[in-house]
């Protein structure tokens, strides 16, 4: 790893992921309500906008696990929420 990437603070990261996907979200929720509407260049201008809050997020996200890698808890805690949904569905 860099020294760049291990100076890092990596904990800042999902708050930022977290921001950056809702704004992605209410970005393309605009941009529909906008082109039913037919304001094509607003919708143009809005949709450039969550291209660009996405691409952000992306490189966000990926920098984020690459640095922090994972933990055994975390897989732990997907496993069980996969064998909890079977469980509900009626497959496990």
């Amino acid at each position: 790893m860099s020294p760049l990437l291990a100076a890092i603070d990596y904990s800042i990261f999902p708050p930022i992921n977290a921001t950056l996907n809702g704004l992605s979200t209410v970005l393309l929720i605009v941009g529909f309500l906008l082109i039913k509407s037919g304001r094509r260049k607003a919708h143009q201008a809005v949709m450039i906008g969550a291209l660009v809050s996405s691409a952000l997020f992306l490189a966000c996200y990926l920098t984020y696990h690459y640095g922090a890698g994972h933990t055994d808890e975390e897989l732990d805690a997907v496993l069980a929420a996969f064998e909890k949904c079977g469980k509900i569905v009626g497959i496990i």
